[in-house]
């Protein structure tokens, strides 16, 4: 039987791994707050949430997680429609 890793063992090993560089990228994100009329809240929490799913091995969970902070991303970037493909 294999045993999934936990944070703990991972923290220990120096395999800690992250999609989304905490600081870096959050701090990015929140630097933006002021300047324009976004509501960065919500996805500052997808990233927390993926970034726990991801070290906690749950697959599924970390990749409709990404969808929906893909989907936060292009108003950010000034783009506000989607073009179709």
């Amino acid at each position: 039987m294999v045993q999934a890793e936990s944070k703990a063992e991972r923290q220990r090993q120096g395999g800690v791994r992250m999609l989304l560089r905490g600081p870096t990228a959050i701090a990015a994100i929140k630097a933006g707050e002021a300047t324009d009329r976004f509501d960065r809240s919500k996805l500052l929490r997808l990233i927390e949430e993926l970034n726990d799913n991801y070290l906690r091995g749950n697959g599924h969970a970390a990749h409709a997680l990404l969808r929906a902070i893909l989907d936060h991303v292009p108003p950010l970037l000034g783009v506000l429609t989607s073009r179709p493909l």
